[in-house]
């Protein structure tokens, strides 16, 4: 019995340790949300360039994140835009940020298509955001409620607004009538 014990502390140990070497499989989620179909409704053609339906919420409003199923945030590593980087070196360094990925603006027409080279035609994700760290714990409470009354999102005003302006622009948010 002892014995048995001990083998299974040693598997254990040796399961713990292989698993924190296993890298995040980031490459392939963004490849899924640039091959995901949009969901099933919506008409790329009358979404794209124009302005949401609902009206634009502000800080008083009740918000609801639309497409939960096709939408997707992740921190990750990003180059710096080029306004932020004032010498070589630091376009070098990558900055951490929130990436918010949705695949509202996939083509259904070219979904999984692939062209001469082997690729596809569009390896990216069409709707990337991207967002400072101090942001996550709202994105969270957008995915897991609801709804979320707008001052309730903790971050100052003005993140908040941009944060909702964005999702909303994006056709990602809607302001929800109390």
């Amino acid at each position: 019995w002892n014995e048995m014990t001990s083998q299974l502390g040693k598997l254990t140990e040796q399961l713990s340790s292989h698993l924190r070497k296993i890298p995040f499989p980031q490459p392939m989620i963004l490849d899924f949300w640039s091959s995901r179909l949009p969901p099933f409704g919506i008409d790329l053609d009358e979404i794209e360039g124009s302005q949401p339906k609902s009206p634009m919420p502000d800080m008083e409003d009740e918000v609801r994140l639309l497409y939960k199923t096709h939408v997707y945030f992740m921190k990750q590593k990003f180059q710096p835009d080029e306004r932020d980087s004032e010498d070589e070196e630091k376009e070098e360094e990558q900055v951490e940020a929130i990436g918010f990925y949705s695949s509202i603006f996939n083509s259904r027409s070219d979904h999984m298509i692939m062209v001469e080279d082997h690729s596809s035609i569009e390896n990216e994700p069409r709707v990337v955001l991207k967002f400072p760290l101090t942001y996550e714990e709202s994105m969270k409470l957008l995915f897991e409620r609801e709804s979320v009354a707008a001052n309730e999102l903790p971050l100052p005003r003005e993140d908040a607004e941009k944060l909702l302006s964005s999702l909303w622009s994006c056709h990602l948010l809607e302001t929800v009538k109390t």
